[in-house]
């Protein structure tokens, strides 16, 4: 685009420098006879009168008509070279727009009918105290689900449960997955994915004293994450690969009302 502009300009600049070559015929020269040629005052001079003067000669009359006449071509010629380099430069400006808006216009189509991948659903049925129900597993529930309108090739996932002390993200192991354990497979749209979160760590199991720590029976001590992240690719441009980061934190956040998992972090929960 900037090379087009600077292309243009150099045509304006070159178009309207009319070329004025000197003409020997517009000079008159006056040679006195043969009889004065031994006075120096009456040697050949350039006699160049204004135009109109009553001692011009027919010659230089017409002269001075005909160079009037090329100075008003070469005008003419200036504005016409002026019209057609701004024609061309106008024309050159609503090709690009035009072509600005059509990419514009086939990255919404794209956009609107590739492959989305985000979390549908969160179950609790089994992040309940080891002290209340035991022998069972502490783990959530989550479907994912392709939303968009064609399909999606799986490259990687992972999901899991954090507990961690007050601070303002998830960590950041929740993210970081090895991909080379997985095989890739077709995700078509609509269709859920179930998995399971289960809880990290040592134990993998949420004691009473914690559960209460993270719902704040008494205080908030600790936060419970629900982390995951999903690699994935599309139909329409197969080497970008999209990636939908999840973040969740368990608390009870109305009064009164049973706890359940919420986006608090701004930054995920969005696919990319």
């Amino acid at each position: 685009m900037k090379s087009l502009f600077i292309l243009l300009f150099y045509l304006c600049v070159i178009n309207v420098q009319p070329s004025v070559n000197y003409d020997a015929s517009r000079a008159t020269y006056h040679h006195q006879n043969t009889d004065s040629q031994n006075n120096p005052l009456q040697s050949a001079v350039l006699i160049q009168l204004p135009f109109g003067h009553p001692y011009q000669t027919q010659s230089q009359h017409e002269n001075n008509l005909s160079a009037k006449d090329d100075e008003r071509w070469i005008r003419w010629g200036v504005y016409v070279n002026g019209i057609l380099v701004l024609a061309t430069l106008v024309l050159a400006i609503t090709a690009v727009y035009q072509a600005k808006a059509a990419k514009a216009s086939v990255q919404a189509v794209v956009k609107s009918e590739r492959a989305w991948i985000l979390v549908e659903k969160v179950g609790l049925e089994y992040l309940v105290p080891i002290e209340v129900q035991q022998n069972q597993p502490n783990y959530v529930s989550i479907d994912f689900r392709n939303y968009g309108k064609t399909i999606a090739k799986m490259t990687a996932w992972k999901f899991g449960l954090y507990i961690t002390e007050i601070v303002d993200e998830p960590p950041a192991i929740a993210y970081e997955i090895d991909k080379d354990i997985f095989n890739s497979s077709i995700q078509p749209p609509k269709e859920p994915v179930p998995q399971i979160a289960q809880l990290m760590g040592k134990e993998a199991i949420i004691h009473q004293a914690d559960y209460d720590a993270i719902i704040g029976k008494t205080d908030v001590t600790k936060f419970l994450w629900l982390c995951g992240i999903i690699k994935y690719e599309d139909v329409f441009d197969p080497k970008t690969e999209h990636e939908t980061l999840v973040c969740y934190r368990f608390g009870t956040w109305r009064s009164g009302k049973e706890p359940f998992f919420k986006m608090v972090v701004a930054k995920y929960n969005k696919e990319t």
